[in-house]
């Protein structure tokens, strides 16, 4: 006797949501794509992974210590346009301190009276670690800096180590100079260290010194000694390390730059030969600032990265601009150079100097 009104009951319940069935479709409609193509794979690298193998702007962004900023595109673009409008010329060379113009005897210096006292850049390093190269990638125009094999031949570079024998002035449109000095270690000679030392020690004009290494080689044993010389006598610098694409050359594995586009499986290979080749890169690098002990210092200086020389991977020149940047700060010609900038520098060279020195290094920094 219950079962028919169950019956009833059931028959009333489906009756109420017979609307909403109605409402459903047979068929889920499947839109289509037109000309058959397969839908965009997402989450893919690139077809073209040049573009993310490390430069030196990566590695200057990476190394930017506390207290440093990163320079603007206004900043860059200006000191690009002092160094392209600047007219350069080769003012003195000498091998004696007592040479050099403003030093020495009354005589000697009412010979030179001619030279303005204008603020200096000193350009250190080991033999061969790319000073000289250095010197012309700043002094390029704009033709030049497009051609990654054009520069001026202003300074001369050997192959052989230690053919600068003399600090080599060079005058930037009678506002800075630049100074090159001879290589110390292998074929260096006492002689050109005691004049680089003297330099140091005594000249009123030197604004900054930037001491260049050579990427390949890291952080010599000279090198380390002339750092400390550096920090013990308050003088400021930055580190500069060129030959960036020799690095990169080495630390790469053999890597397809471009895939087609639905090669899905050269693309994903090409992506990871990059991340592999970027992290033997920052492995290199900080095995260079660990081992050479500038990790030890209260503050970093500034470190830069360059190449002057292109290839495959860096097709072009990397870091001049900022290196420009950089000399022009020095001497308080950048654009916007803050009182604050100058406060900073102070702050770190006095930490600097105030550090526990490192036992290791003990040796002559130009012997």
């Amino acid at each position: 006797m219950l079962l028919p009104r169950i019956i009833r009951v059931s028959r009333r319940s489906l009756a109420s949501v017979d609307y909403l069935t109605r409402a459903v479709p047979s068929k889920t409609p499947v839109p289509e794509i037109p000309g058959g193509k397969s839908p965009k794979p997402q989450y893919l690298p690139p077809q073209d992974v040049s573009k993310m193998i490390y430069t030196p702007l990566d590695l200057n962004n990476r190394y930017r210590g506390d207290g440093y900023y990163a320079p603007t595109a206004a900043q860059i673009s200006h000191a690009d346009a002092f160094f392209f409008r600047a007219s350069f010329r080769h003012e003195w060379t000498c091998a004696h301190y007592n040479d050099l113009p403003g030093v020495g005897t009354e005589s000697d210096k009412k010979q030179t009276k001619g030279h303005l006292p204008l603020p200096e850049i000193l350009l250190l390093g080991h033999t061969n670690a790319g000073k000289s190269t250095l010197v012309n990638n700043l002094f390029m125009n704009k033709e030049q800096a497009k051609n990654t094999n054009g520069a001026p031949s202003l300074a001369y570079v050997s192959r052989r180590a230690g053919f600068t024998k003399c600090l080599n002035c060079y005058n930037v449109s009678d506002t800075i100079r630049i100074v090159d000095s001879p290589g110390y270690g292998e074929f260096g000679e006492e002689q050109q260290g005691e004049i680089v030392l003297e330099y140091i020690r005594r000249r009123k004009e030197l604004r900054r010194t930037f001491l260049v290494v050579d990427s390949t080689a890291g952080i010599r044993d000279e090198d380390a000694a002339l750092i400390d010389f550096l920090v013990e006598h308050g003088v400021p610098f930055e580190i500069v390390f060129t030959k960036v694409d020799a690095v990169v050359s080495r630390k790469f594995p053999k890597i397809k730059m471009k895939s087609s586009k639905n090669n899905v499986e050269a693309r994903l290979a090409a992506f990871e030969a990059v991340k592999d080749g970027n992290s033997n890169v920052v492995a290199h690098f900080d095995s260079i600032i660990q081992r050479s002990g500038v990790a030890e210092l209260a503050a970093l200086p500034r470190l830069l990265f360059n190449n002057s020389c292109g290839n495959a991977l860096l097709p072009r020149r990397y870091g001049f601009r900022e290196i420009r940047f950089a000399i022009l700060e020095s001497c308080g010609l950048a654009l916007e150079n803050s009182e604050r900038e100058s406060q900073v520098e102070e702050e770190i060279i006095h930490a600097n100097k105030s550090r526990r020195k490192r036992v290791v290094r003990r040796m002559n920094p130009l012997s």
